[in-house]
């Protein structure tokens, strides 16, 4: 079955649509000059597409001089062609064609990874989100209790309170997975979320009573957020970003985070990164990994992003 995803990519999602929305067509605009006058060798680094095709910025061919940078994947059509393009200019050092041995001009693997991780997860995600969609809890599970031990130190919430967080922040993800919301979805939610944290189907029914069954964006997070605990009345985007913040060491963390929390490959690109990543063991995210004791979940979830990602990959 293929699901109609909600947020395709970065820019669809609610907050992409205001933040990037006027940048998302000067980009647009430059990368369409680009493919109009013959893209460089080699424009895709090794990375196998289908529909889309994959297009890596490395800045190496003077012809890409013009293209602003940005953060997120971002899909280009153009006539009959249509691109994924990314950029990695930030993460390569400064070259001139003919390119022998491109591995050499990566100056930060790291962050160059996580890029073209990104690019090949959204490209998944767009043609089919079967895989992503499909992922064992690891994920999901990371994503809840992340989100909730930060407002829990943050706010004092007490255990009832947590739990109630946990519960719509699970759900509040799996609405991320599909375009509509039905009830026996979420109710096999409340079920998968009340065995991982010790919490009856009957409890999570209550719990779940009066949120937003259907949520879109980030807003209506927050808004099932403080209807589990009073404490959390005024919170905004901007705190609750600012909280989150820490989850991510890398170049523009901020923006990386926003996109991550309402979508799944940008999240799962982050959290691929954080598990390969010894360097990021202080990220918040770890910590809550740490903590989750869910071992086995993370050895079964590398894999199948192993599997995603390596078969993009010539």
């Amino acid at each position: 079955m293929v699901i109609n995803v909600i947020y395709k990519t970065a820019y669809d999602t609610t907050v992409g649509k205001t933040i990037y929305s006027s940048e998302k067509d000067k980009i647009t605009r430059e990368i369409v000059k680009v493919i109009r006058q013959g893209l460089p060798d080699d424009y895709n680094q090794g990375i196998l597409g289908t529909e889309l095709k994959p297009y890596v910025i490395t800045g190496w061919d003077p012809i890409e001089d013009h293209i602003p940078s940005f953060t997120h994947p971002l899909v280009i059509e153009d006539r009959d062609k249509k691109f994924i393009a990314v950029d990695v200019r930030p993460f390569v050092k400064k070259a001139i064609p003919p390119i022998l041995n491109a591995e050499e001009l990566i100056r930060n693997k790291v962050e160059y990874k996580y890029a073209v991780n990104k690019l090949i997860l959204t490209m998944d995600w767009i043609e089919s989100s079967d895989a992503i969609a499909g992922l064992n809890n690891f994920d999901k599970l990371i994503y809840t209790n992340w989100i909730t031990n930060i407002l829990a130190f943050t706010y004092s919430l007490d255990p009832e309170e947590r739990l109630r967080i946990k519960i719509a922040t699970y759900l509040y993800y799996k609405s991320l997975l599909v375009d509509n919301v039905e009830e026996e979805y979420m109710q096999a939610g409340i079920l998968q979320i009340g065995k991982l944290v010790g919490v009856t189907y009957k409890t999570g029914l209550e719990y779940a009573e009066g949120l937003e069954k259907n949520p879109e964006g980030i807003a209506d997070l927050l808004e099932n957020l403080k209807k589990c605990s009073p404490r959390l009345n005024g919170i905004t985007l901007d705190s609750f970003v600012s909280l989150l913040s820490g989850g991510w060491f890398g170049l523009d963390r901020v923006n990386n985070i926003i996109i991550a929390i309402t979508h799944p490959p940008t999240w799962n690109a982050i959290l691929y990164s954080l598990v390969e990543t010894p360097a990021f063991k202080r990220s918040q995210i770890v910590q809550s990994m740490r903590l989750s004791k869910v071992r086995s979940l993370e050895d079964a979830w590398k894999k199948e992003m192993n599997s995603i990602i390596h078969d993009y990959i010539e």
